[in-house]
């Protein structure tokens, strides 16, 4: 057994999988923000409403669904923008390891 500990990296990374809930909490966060951003500047419909609609329509799916398909679609939208980003942060930042 040697006196001296092993070396420890300044900077370690944190393995992608571990990105999943801050990936899934800030599409949330950035969706909602979206829609709260159209009602504050006035306008009389969302994104929500206009892609949903749209789909409903050409789908020829129940009117109801209208508010389900476009926050799906508006929730799916804002993950994937996130876990792009994430991804590639990762990708530059993340798996780099600063040895000493």
């Amino acid at each position: 057994m040697s006196a001296e500990p092993s070396p420890r990296p300044v900077l370690t990374a944190r393995p992608f999988p571990s990105l999943l809930v801050p990936v899934l909490l800030t599409g949330l966060v950035g969706a909602i923000a979206f829609v709260v951003a159209q009602r504050l500047e006035g306008f009389p419909g969302t994104i929500v409403d206009y892609m949903g609609g749209e789909i409903v329509r050409r789908g020829g799916y129940a009117e109801g669904l209208t508010t389900v398909v476009g926050w799906g679609v508006h929730l799916g939208v804002s993950f994937a923008y996130v876990a792009m980003f994430a991804i590639a942060a990762w990708a530059l930042f993340g798996g780099m390891e600063r040895r000493n």
